[in-house]
């Protein structure tokens, strides 16, 4: 795995949370990257045609998961069957 070192058995390993948690965090590291790569690439262009793509990234960065308790949070069977499915296929 890019953003994370863990194996595919430490992944099988983690908690179900632990997985999700991980796996919303990769599209914020993704958009931290892309505006480091966009930074240096204005810096040879005009700035004003990629301001909305920057305040993009930026609201990607900071995306939180509003409204969302994971102490309240309920366990999805079908969906833990269908990972544990995609893991046997070796997807």
């Amino acid at each position: 795995m890019r953003h994370y070192p863990l194996n595919y058995e430490q992944v099988m390993a983690l908690p179900v949370r632990a997985f999700w948690t991980l796996n919303r965090n990769i599209n914020r590291l993704l958009a931290e990257e892309d505006l480091r790569a966009m930074t240096l690439h204005v810096s040879r262009q005009s700035a004003e045609g990629c301001s909305a793509y920057e305040a993009k990234l930026r609201a990607e960065i900071f995306q939180t998961a509003q409204g969302f308790d994971p102490l309240k949070a309920e366990r999805d069977e079908a969906g833990f069957a269908e990972l544990k499915a995609m893991a046997r296929q070796g997807l």
